[in-house]
């Protein structure tokens, strides 16, 4: 990986559901996304309608990310940049500058 990259993942959901996806991202956290075609999304931080921040642990309970997401009122509109730190201690081949 390159300065500057990022691991993410998307769980496409249902129709009907509160948002089209759920994205993880390592530097954010769990969020919604509005699109189920590019749920990641491709150039800087997502955020604008529809997007909530519901999130920043690292293995959050899955009934409270769940919560969250069926609850409108729960979650930020922003970002919360975690610190690197916190992946370095759990997950130390990530940031080690290997692969």
């Amino acid at each position: 990986m390159e300065t500057g990259d990022h691991l993410a993942a998307a769980i496409l959901l249902h129709p009907g559901q509160p948002a089209q996806a759920l994205v993880w991202d390592e530097r954010y956290g769990w969020r919604t996304a509005t699109s189920r075609r590019h749920p990641i999304g491709k150039d800087g931080t997502p955020e604008g309608e529809g997007i909530r921040y519901l999130s920043t642990d690292l293995q959050p309970k899955p009934a409270d990310v769940l919560a969250a997401l069926a609850d409108g009122r729960r979650g930020r509109k922003g970002p919360q940049q975690r610190q690197q730190n916190d992946y370095a201690k759990r997950i130390p081949w990530r940031y080690a500058g290997g692969n």
